[in-house]
C-alpha cells in the first residue's frame, strides 16, 4: 500500500473531506463530518388562497355571472399590478384562440391570504364567452331607407331583420 501524504496547508477543503475519501485520494489525517443539507423552505402557492379555492368561488363573486355565457379569469400575486397583468394575460390567450371576447365586462380585486399566510391580491375579470359557430351579440345599428335603429339585443336584431333592416347604410 502507498504511503499517505500530509494534507497541504493551502488545500483547506481537503481536510474537511471524510477520511475514506481523502485516503483514497492519497492524503492522511482525520476527515470532517459530512453535513446534512438543510431542507429548502417550500414557497407558498399563491394560487391557493383562503377566499378562492376553485373557479366557482371566483365566478360567484359576480352576481350576474352565468357559466354558459361568461368566463372568469383569475390572477394572483403579492403585488396587485402583477395580479391584474396575470389575469389580462390569461384573457388575451383565450381571446387569441377565439374562446372569449377581448374586452371585459367587470373586474374585481381582492386582498386575501395564501396558504403560507402571506397577503395576496387576487384579480378577477369577467369576459363574454364566444358561442360555437359565432360571437357574442354586440349592440349595433341597422339601416332601412335612411333610417337608423339600434339593435340592443339579438331579439331586436331579428325583429328589425324581419322588417327589412340590414347592416348596410343607404
Amino acid at each position: 500500500m502507498k504511503a499517505l501524504k500530509k494534507v497541504p496547508s493551502d488545500k483547506k477543503g481537503l481536510g474537511k473531506l471524510p477520511t475514506a475519501v481523502r485516503n483514497k485520494m492519497g492524503y492522511m489525517e482525520d476527515g470532517g463530518k459530512v453535513k446534512k443539507k438543510k431542507k429548502k423552505e417550500k414557497k407558498p402557492d399563491y394560487r391557493k388562497t383562503e377566499t378562492f379555492s376553485n373557479y366557482k368561488d371566483a365566478a360567484s363573486r359576480f352576481t350576474d355571472s352565468d357559466s354558459s355565457k361568461d368566463t372568469v379569469f383569475v390572477g394572483a400575486s403579492i403585488d396587485p399590478g402583477v395580479a391584474d397583468k396575470k389575469t389580462q394575460r390569461q384573457a388575451n390567450i383565450s381571446a387569441s384562440k377565439g374562446a372569449s371576447s377581448s374586452s371585459y365586462n367587470d373586474t374585481k380585486m381582492f386582498r386575501t391570504k395564501n396558504e403560507g399566510g402571506q397577503d395576496v391580491y387576487v384579480s378577477l375579470r369577467k369576459y363574454d364567452k364566444y358561442k360555437k359557430g359565432g360571437k357574442v351579440f354586440k349592440p349595433h345599428n341597422m339601416y332601412k331607407d335612411g333610417k337608423v335603429v339600434k339593435a340592443k339585443t339579438m331579439a331586436d336584431h331579428l325583429r328589425l331583420k324581419k322588417k327589412g333592416y340590414s347592416h348596410k347604410k343607404g
